[in-house]
């Protein structure tokens, strides 16, 4: 499996540094973080020199993780911020066209619950999923904790069958499925071929090392999954990424 690594966990500043740092450790490749202020800082030149600095340092993008995304359906119900949330999303569609990233993790936090969230979703997000699609690129919800609406694989089910669309599906994140009181093996067959990529990583107590890791490959391989996996694993004051290095022996050693 070719394992990435979630940008903002890199110790380095610049982008090129980060793409640097992850070669060296042995990366496949990086997931580029985009908070709102990234995403509104893309234009034609800012996304071609993302382009050039991934094919400088010889590392690509493969996924965007796109926290932006937070707060879709609220955004969605007044004319003028959905409008705005709508074009955060086309933006990030295009980059990951440009910089060859099949995937964008769309972090479906929301501040509300109540059934008009998933009509938001349903109205709304299947045209994303049409302009996806012709670019090459699929949309994959990603089940948030600390969401007041569907926080949990099997909340994030509901929302990509509800939306019905073959470029929305879901991103898994193995810890995240702790924390919203799922075992993180057994969502595994329940979301099947609806995973289109996985967060790799521990939650809490229980670090990346200590998680069901074998099971988890065991059930991801019975279902057919052939996409790839993002480690997404902090420590707090890090100086170098030793963190990292040793989340990807972690994993390699477990058979990813």
């Amino acid at each position: 499996m070719e394992i990435g690594c979630y940008s903002a966990f890199v110790v380095q500043q610049t982008l090129k540094e980060k793409l640097e740092a992850l070669k060296e450790i042995g990366y496949d490749f990086l997931e580029l973080t985009l908070r709102q202020e990234d995403v509104d800082a893309l234009d034609d030149q800012a996304m071609d020199g993302i382009v050039r600095t991934s094919e400088s340092a010889g590392l690509p993008i493969r996924s965007l993780s796109l926290g932006a995304f937070s707060g879709f359906a609220a955004a969605c119900k007044e004319e003028g911020s959905r409008a705005a949330k709508l074009r955060t999303v086309e933006k990030a569609i295009e980059l990951a066209h440009r910089c060859g990233a099949g995937v964008i993790l769309c972090a479906s936090w929301e501040p509300e619950g109540g059934p008009g969230v998933l009509e938001r979703y349903k109205t709304y997000l299947p045209p994303l999923g049409d302009r996806a699609a012709k670019q090459k690129v699929r949309l994959a919800i990603e089940h948030i904790g600390s969401s007041r609406f569907l926080n949990s694989p099997a909340g994030v089910k509901r929302i990509a069958q509800a939306v019905n669309h073959p470029a929305v599906g879901v991103y898994y994140d193995i810890g995240n499925a702790i924390h919203a009181g799922e075992d993180p093996v057994a969502a595994i067959p329940r979301l099947g071929s609806l995973i289109f990529q996985v967060h790799l990583k521990g939650i809490g107590d229980r670090p990346l090392e200590r998680m069901p890791l074998d099971a988890v490959l065991e059930e991801l391989s019975a279902v057919g999954y052939a996409g790839r996996g993002a480690t997404e694993v902090g420590k707090k004051d890090a100086t170098d990424n030793e963190h990292l290095a040793e989340a990807l022996r972690t994993l390699r050693a477990h058979g990813f």
